[in-house]
């Protein structure tokens, strides 16, 4: 994998009807760093299988990667690492799905960063790559995602997510 590329992320809420949102994150490993462009329903169809096209039309570019997610695993994944820290407490999976409802995708990404950090890697990734398996599909090589979080295990604890909304209002700066 690049340092730098984006990824077209559709978050499906498998306890929320299967209702999807779409996110287009540009990823910096050099600097520790990921932009979370949340796109507003009105402006990306959440059923729309071809998003290329819309996300060229937003953001100048198309994703280097498309990946699909299940709510069940930001659950799964949480809970695996004991809970994740987020405003000075400890939230389980449940908790943090919550969270996400209400838009702190960013605070979870770090908080998420920040407990792989503490972690044995070696001892985990294999766990978390069997929670994977299950609820997601992507583009991205395998190979290429764990040698990625390994090769930034020490920096995890450092990475910073910003949430971006993505709506009818700003639009126009995002096409500039």
């Amino acid at each position: 994998m690049k340092k730098q590329f984006t990824i077209h992320c559709v978050l499906i809420d498998t306890e929320n009807n299967n209702s999807k949102d779409h996110l287009f994150v540009r990823v910096d490993t050099i600097a520790n760093h990921a932009d979370l462009y949340e796109i507003s329903h009105s402006l990306m169809d959440p059923d729309t299988e071809d998003s290329d096209s819309k996300l060229k039309q937003l953001f100048k570019t198309v994703p280097d990667y498309h990946l699909k997610v299940k709510s069940d695993l930001l659950i799964r994944l949480v809970d695996q690492l004991g809970g994740i820290v987020i405003d000075g407490r400890t939230t389980d999976g449940k908790q943090t799905l919550l969270l996400f409802r209400e838009k702190r995708l960013d605070d979870i990404v770090e908080a998420i960063g920040k407990a792989l950090g503490g972690k044995n890697l070696l001892k985990t990734v294999p766990s978390l790559l069997s929670i994977l398996s299950e609820n997601y599909e992507t583009d991205m090589p395998i190979m290429d995602i764990v040698k990625t979080i390994l090769g930034e295990v020490n920096d995890l604890k450092d990475w910073k997510a910003d949430l971006i909304q993505v709506n009818e209002e700003n639009i126009a700066s995002y096409r500039s």
